[in-house]
């Protein structure tokens, strides 16, 4: 049969075939409703509509589809409710609607699904809770609920669940404690739940899930200590938790954890020796600890060979706002990948290494707040790739090197330098932006700079001058980006210096300057 039309609601007569066993329309570009002679297909085992544009609601006729065993319908434009005639598809193994825009709550009839095996209805705008009923698929190995609008709690039901071996829940609502049950599916390799409303402790079950992979939990309220051995079973890869509540120490298991690529702990309540607390990560991709309360000294004992150049694949460590103490080891200019380096708002003293220049594909360096001192390496200036650089609020002294340049065609840059009545270095922020401007642009952009660096370091008698706004009017005309600000002349009985350069095709030159 040749189909010469893109509208699947023009095929009610086509669809007469009654002993088809397999329909796939799928990577088109259909258009129209699905026909609610679907469900003449009685011998219909397969039905792939997935990525067309097909719209409308998913007719009650598809409960007609008893020998049905894979039904994917993934990235259409489908709305309203999952009729509640598909639980009569006992044969489904395979329900895949994601994508869409379903809403209305997952009807009780899943539970009839009894030979279900994947059910996957992430991404539309399903509403009320995760039905109690889900606990009656015993066969179900995934379950993908990710990016709706569910809420109440997670069912203990899930429990019942055996065989899952992946389960997402995030960027709903749901809320109170992940039910202890969860920790008794002994098969769990992934869990992600972030972006909830989640909170109390986790499972002690949790110690005991000897092949999970991936568990990722941010964006919550928990509370409590992290299991002590969630990496018992030496195959976790990303354990990622930041932003909740949590205490104590980092888990013991851990620190022998090499399996580990991405480790996300930032923003929580933790504590410990950094120097001891961690261990051998020769994998790891991504490590972030911001926002807690560790202690000590940078350790090149996190890699198996006690040297930062073991980590191989690391392009983002983020230990900012802690309380770390001693000096920038040189040996993370051995971190040949590294993308981020942030360890901003600590007690790190003595000088920036030379051999951070070594990081040329560095785009953010962040050292700010600390107790640094010394000139600033002219060898940042290698870091040719480098969007911001934020090395305020430390004890640096000497000149700015002109190294420290945004000379990449097609970007301009704006530096800001502040300095006190003696000519010593107060403070100083350097910025990427894209595209040619004007100078009342730049001007602006780099008086708003020197303003937000005055301002958090609390310079008193602040006074606004009328006449400036003129520039701001110039600046938004030609920019939108350009959030609404003031520019500043700052009066002062201890006169503050702000020496602002534009930076364009390698070379400095002073634009303004007070």
């Amino acid at each position: 049969m040749l189909i010469t039309t893109d509208n699947l609601s023009h095929l009610q007569s086509e669809l007469l075939f009654g002993s088809l066993t397999g329909l796939s329309l799928a990577k088109n570009m259909l258009t129209g409703l699905i026909p609610l002679s679907i469900g003449n297909l009685s011998d219909l085992t397969r039905l792939y509509l997935f990525q067309n544009h097909l719209s409308g609601s998913i007719p009650e006729e598809i409960g007609k589809l008893r020998s049905l065993t894979k039904l994917i319908l993934f990235e259409n434009i489908l709305m309203a409710s999952i009729p509640r005639s598909i639980g009569n598809l006992g044969n489904l193994t395979l329900l895949h609607l994601s994508k869409n825009l379903l809403s209305g709550p997952i009807p009780e009839e899943i539970g009839n699904l009894l030979s279900i095996e994947t059910l996957a209805l992430d991404e539309n705008n399903l509403t009320s809770n995760v039905p109690n009923s889900i606990g009656d698929l015993e066969k179900l190995t995934t379950l993908s609920l990710f990016g709706n609008k569910l809420s109440g709690q997670i069912p203990s039901a899930i429990g019942n669940l055996t065989n899952l071996y992946y389960l997402e829940l995030s960027r709903n609502n749901l809320y109170g404690a992940i039910p202890p049950e969860l920790g008794t599916l002994k098969l769990l390799a992934y869990i992600h739940i972030f972006q909830n409303q989640l909170s109390g402790a986790l499972p002690d079950g949790f110690n005991n899930l000897t092949h999970l992979n991936v568990l990722t939990l941010a964006q919550n309220y928990l509370t409590g200590h992290l299991p002590a051995n969630i990496c018992i079973g030496g195959s976790l890869t990303m354990f990622i938790v930041s932003i909740n509540n949590f205490v104590g120490a980092m888990p013991r298991s851990l620190k022998n954890c090499s399996s580990l690529t991405t480790i996300g702990v930032g923003e929580n309540q933790l504590s410990g020796n950094i120097s001891e607390e961690f261990g051998v990560y020769a994998n790891a991709e991504f490590i972030s600890l911001r926002k807690n309360k560790f202690f000590g000294e940078l350790s090149s004992n996190w890699s198996a060979y006690s040297k930062w150049s073991a980590y191989l694949n690391l392009v983002a460590l983020e230990i900012s706002n802690n309380n770390l103490s001693g000096r920038i080891p040189t040996g993370l200019g051995e971190l040949s990948c590294l993308q981020k380096l942030s360890l901003s708002t600590n007690h790190l003293h003595g000088k920036i290494p030379r051999s951070l220049g070594k990081l040329t594909l560095l785009l953010y360096l962040k050292l700010h707040n600390n107790n640094l001192s010394g000139n600033i390496p002219s060898e940042i200036g290698q870091m040719s790739r480098l969007l911001n650089l934020s090395l305020s609020a430390n004890n640096l002294s000497g000149s700015i090197p002109e190294q420290i340049v945004f000379s990449e065609y097609g970007y301009s840059g704006v530096g800001v330098v502040v300095r006190d009545e003696w000519g010593n270095f107060v403070a100083g922020s350097s910025h990427k932006i894209f595209g040619i401007f004007s100078p009342e642009v730049i001007e602006a952009y780099a008086a708003r700079t020197a303003i937000s660096l005055l301002l958090q370091w609390k310079v008193p008698k602040i006074i606004l001058e009328g006449d400036s706004l003129k520039i701001i009017e110039e600046a938004e005309t030609e920019r939108h980006w350009l959030e609404q600000f003031y520019i500043y002349y700052l009066i002062h009985c201890n006169p503050i210096y702000i020496h602002v350069w534009q930076h364009k095709g390698g070379r400095v030159t002073p634009e303004i300057g007070t």
